[in-house]
């Protein structure tokens, strides 16, 4: 009995792996590296997007915070808080004179148009407005409410 064991687990003719096991697995090694490299590529953009929609989405409240607070007004009697956006330049900001502020759209992100839209001293108020972020495929909106209320959210 003690030889029949012996001859049962005899593994001197199997030394690894044979050749087609190798490419198999290599092959999936290969397909799945594919796969979350695209999966990847794809999460950047959107982030890229979100970020930007996110530093829109702030400009916008600094445009409102100053029309809330009077900011700069006394300096520049009659000045406004305007709010634009600029497709060509790829910038926004405040203008109006009573806050003059520029920023520029970062990672190739671009305004689907341009525009402006003001907020009234000393409440706020607005027509309100939306703007839409692209690049690629992926698309995000922000949105300055009547109400008040700025959000930002992906394309529907």
């Amino acid at each position: 009995m003690g030889l029949a064991k012996k001859e049962k687990f005899n593994f001197q003719n199997k030394k690894g792996f044979s050749l087609p096991e190798l490419m198999i697995v290599i092959a999936i090694i290969g397909i799945m590296s594919g796969v979350a490299l695209v999966s990847l590529s794809g999460s950047k953009e959107k982030k890229e997007v979100e970020t930007a929609a996110r530093e829109v989405e702030a400009a916008i409240r600094e445009t409102q915070n100053g029309a809330l607070t009077g900011k700069g007004v006394g300096a520049s009697p009659g000045c406004y808080f305007n709010f634009f956006y600029d497709k060509a330049a790829g910038t926004f900001g405040t203008d109006g004179g009573c806050m003059n502020v520029t920023y520029k759209l970062n990672n190739g992100v671009a305004f689907s148009g341009s525009g402006s839209f003001g907020f009234s001293i000393p409440f706020g108020d607005t027509l309100g407005g939306e703007i839409k972020l692209e690049k690629g495929a992926t698309c995000y909106m922000v949105k300055a409410s009547p109400s008040g209320r700025v959000e930002n959210y992906p394309c529907p």
